[in-house]
């Protein structure tokens, strides 16, 4: 198992124009439907996620290739995924589970892009 899961987590995710690249985004909502109820039909099954999951990588990817990049907001229950997202946002401050509005004028900040 823990081969199994060290591969997955090894595999090159991303552009797949790019040479290295091993698995590209699932482009299509029936596509990524499709995926997340095998995902689903497993567990219910007994399986165990054990590597990031799906939506988490689809999320930051779509979050990056966006031209904004001062801030962003997560919401979880979950502190890997906060650990995980806030790390690999491409942009200045990340709040976790809270408001952006809580910023006082005297805190610096800044962006990435």
């Amino acid at each position: 198992m823990a081969k199994a899961v060290k591969s997955a987590q090894s595999r090159s995710i991303g552009d797949t124009f790019q040479a290295t690249t091993e698995q590209g985004p699932v482009a299509f909502k029936k596509q990524f439907d499709d995926v997340l109820a095998m995902i689903e039909a497993g567990k219910e099954e007994g399986a165990r996620l054990l590597t990031r999951g799906l939506y988490t990588y689809q999320v930051v990817q779509r979050a990056n290739h966006s031209v904004y990049g001062l801030a962003a907001g997560v919401f979880t229950n979950d502190l890997d995924t906060a650990n995980y997202i806030s790390r690999a946002l491409k942009v200045g401050t990340v709040w976790i589970n809270s408001c952006w509005f809580m910023l006082s004028p005297s805190v610096p900040f800044g962006g990435h892009k």
